[in-house]
């Protein structure tokens, strides 16, 4: 063929093709597509707020406890509630990530199951990616000093050990888990 180069694939297994997605159209594809990212960045877009309103009120507990003349720990026991409040709202976000991600990328129509789940898996490790890190180092731009109680190095601490515990914690106190037990 005058040199040119011939590019294959192999083609996938019978039983990883979904049959009656075969005919959907490229068009409808990158709808649902766009639909999907919408729909996570709606999710990450509200967790943002969350995060930015809880900050706010941190940062208010700690300029007040820095502007009195109360030697207690009550203000920062307040910020470290605040602080595990917001540990397990980046745990709920990651669970509702999961479930909106799944539930509109079954409506993507891809072609085999295999590509199904490579993207789910891909928007899902983004998504939570964004929600864990980067929107806490957003939140916490502006702050001069990130190790004082209300700053990212805290928040950081406490979405570590909160993802570590509390997360695997949500999928074993599940009811649908202990019912298919």
């Amino acid at each position: 063929m005058d040199g040119s180069r011939i590019f294959a694939h192999r083609a996938p297994e019978p039983t990883d093709i979904l049959w009656e997605n075969l005919n959907v159209k490229i068009y409808d594809r990158i709808k649902f597509s766009l639909l999907v990212y919408f729909a996570t960045s709606v999710v990450l877009g509200l967790s943002l707020l969350a995060h930015y309103f809880i900050n706010i009120l941190k940062d208010f507990i700690e300029d007040e406890a820095a502007g009195g003349d109360n030697t207690s720990s009550i203000p920062y026991n307040g910020i470290r509630v605040l602080a595990f409040l917001v540990t397990c709202l980046v745990v709920f976000v990651n669970f509702v990530l999961g479930k909106v991600i799944r539930l509109f990328s079954s409506y993507q129509r891809l072609s085999t199951y295999s590509e199904y789940h490579l993207t789910v898996a891909t928007q899902l490790s983004i998504a939570m990616f964004i929600n864990t890190g980067i929107v806490q180092l957003i939140i916490n731009w502006r702050k001069d000093n990130w190790f004082n109680a209300s700053g990212l190095v805290v928040d950081i601490f406490f979405n570590t050990i909160g993802i570590s515990f509390v997360s695997p914690l949500t999928y074993v106190l599940d009811p649908m888990y202990m019912f298919k037990l």
